[in-house]
C-alpha cells in the first residue's frame, strides 16, 4: 500500500487557554501527522508564541504561519483548508484551535485503512468517526456515528445527526476543485462547505472510535448572538433548499423546511413564524427521528414560551452569582 500521508489543518485566533492542549493531543501520539498546516489570524493573545515553541521541537511536521493581517475566520479557514488540498497528504483532518484529538487518530484510521483495503491514492472516500461533545463543566457526550452506518448519510446531515467533525477525509475528493466556504452566510456557512464536499465521496467507511473532542460553548460560536447564530443558518438552509445541484427529494425538502421554520421562529418570536413552524411540524412526522426538545417546547404559543425563558434566564443569573 505503500505509507499513508495525513495533513491536520488547523486555524487560531486568541486562543492561548486551549491551544497547547489541543497540538498536544495530536502530538503526543505514537504515530504522528506528515503534516500539520497552521494559520494564526493575527491573534493578540499569546497563541502564536505558545505556537512558535511546538515548531521549534517539531520543525519537521509544521507548516505554521501567523497571517499578515487579519483575514477573518472564513478566509483563515479556506486557506487552510486549500493548502492542505494543495498537499501532497493522502488523509485531510481538522482540528480547531480550541478542540481537542482523542488518543492515536492517525493510527486508527490508518487501520481503518488497512482493514477495509482502501486505495487511497484513488478513491474518493471518508473515514466517519465518533466524537465527544465535551462541556465546561467536563462531562463529555457521546456524538455516536457509527449506529448511522446504515442509514441515508445525507438526510441525516440535513437533519444535524451526522457529524464527524471533518477527520479522515480523502483529498480525492477534491481534486476537481472545491467551493469554499460563503462569508455571506456566516457561522451556518460550513453546512453548505460540507455538503458540497460529501456529494463527491463515493464511499464512506464508518469506524466505531472516537476521533475528536469539541469543546461545547467555547470559541467563535459561543462569542456570537444566538439568534445570529440561527438567522444564519436559516439562510444556509434556504441556499440549499433553492439550489438545484443537490435535487432533494420530497423528505429532504421538508426536513430543510422543518429547520427553517423553527430558526425563523427563534429568531423571531411572532405568530405568523410560530404557526409556520407549528405546520412544519406536525407534516413532517416522516422525519420524526430528527425532532429535538428544542422543537418540542417551540410549539408552545410565543407568549409563553417569552416567559419559559425569561425564567430559565433568571434562574441562570442566580446560579452564576
Amino acid at each position: 500500500m505503500g505509507k499513508i500521508r495525513h495533513a491536520v489543518l488547523m486555524v487560531t485566533y486568541n486562543q492561548e487557554k486551549f491551544i497547547c492542549e489541543a497540538l498536544n493531543s495530536i502530538l503526543n501520539n505514537k504515530v504522528l501527522p506528515d503534516l500539520i498546516i497552521l494559520r494564526d489570524d493575527c491573534s493578540t493573545d499569546n497563541t502564536w508564541r505558545i505556537i512558535k515553541e511546538f515548531v521549534e521541537k517539531y520543525p519537521e511536521i509544521f507548516d505554521a504561519k501567523q497571517n499578515d493581517h487579519n483575514l477573518g475566520i472564513y478566509d483563515n479557514m479556506n486557506l487552510v483548508w486549500s493548502l492542505g488540498i494543495h498537499s501532497d497528504c493522502d488523509i485531510l483532518s481538522w482540528c480547531s484551535g480550541d478542540d481537542l484529538w482523542a488518543p492515536n487518530v492517525i493510527e486508527n484510521l490508518n487501520r481503518a485503512i488497512e482493514k477495509n483495503n482502501i486505495d487511497v491514492k484513488n478513491e474518493e472516500f471518508v473515514i466517519v468517526t465518533n466524537s465527544y461533545l465535551l462541556f465546561p463543566n467536563g462531562k463529555r457526550s457521546l456524538w455516536n456515528n457509527y449506529k448511522l452506518r446504515n442509514k441515508d448519510i445525507r438526510l441525516h446531515r440535513l437533519g444535524k445527526k451526522l457529524n464527524y467533525r471533518e477527520i479522515g477525509v480523502s483529498r480525492n475528493i477534491f481534486k476537481n476543485g472545491y467551493e469554499p466556504l460563503r462569508k455571506d452566510l456566516g457561522l451556518a456557512s460550513d453546512t453548505i462547505f460540507v455538503l458540497n464536499n460529501e456529494a463527491k465521496v463515493k464511499k464512506w467507511y464508518f469506524e466505531n472510535f472516537e476521533a475528536a473532542y469539541y469543546r461545547v460553548s467555547v470559541g467563535v460560536v459561543s462569542r456570537e448572538n444566538v439568534k445570529k447564530l440561527l438567522k444564519s443558518e436559516a439562510d444556509a438552509y434556504k441556499t440549499l433548499y433553492n439550489s438545484e445541484k443537490f435535487n432533494f427529494n420530497r423528505s429532504e425538502k421538508k426536513l430543510i423546511e422543518l429547520w427553517i421554520s423553527f430558526d425563523n421562529y427563534i429568531v423571531e418570536q411572532s405568530i405568523c413564524n410560530w404557526l409556520s413552524f407549528v405546520k412544519s411540524y406536525f407534516s413532517n412526522f416522516e422525519n420524526i427521528q430528527f425532532f429535538t426538545f428544542r422543537m418540542f417546547v417551540a410549539l408552545l404559543p410565543p407568549l409563553i414560551l417569552n416567559v419559559l425563558v425569561t425564567i430559565k434566564s433568571k434562574l441562570k443569573e442566580k446560579r452564576d452569582k
